[in-house]
């Protein structure tokens, strides 16, 4: 499901069609795109449109997801 709202520096996400958990490093609001870091010490992928975006629940501290 794209996302309606921008998100926000700091949140996890996934990109449509594509596996990896990526981390929002910057947003560009009059554009609608992100520059993202995967969590696996990737390269940062930038210009990524928000609505390829799916936002990913937080885990707890002990390691549990929620919304």
């Amino acid at each position: 499901m794209p996302i309606e709202k921008l998100p926000k520096v700091g949140e996890r996400v996934n990109i449509k069609g594509q596996e990896g958990i990526f981390f929002v490093l910057s947003l560009d609001a009059e554009t609608r795109t992100v520059s993202l870091l995967p969590h696996d010490d990737g390269r940062v992928v930038d210009n990524v449109s928000v609505d390829t975006l799916t936002t990913l629940p937080r885990p707890d501290p002990n390691g549990a997801t929620r919304g």
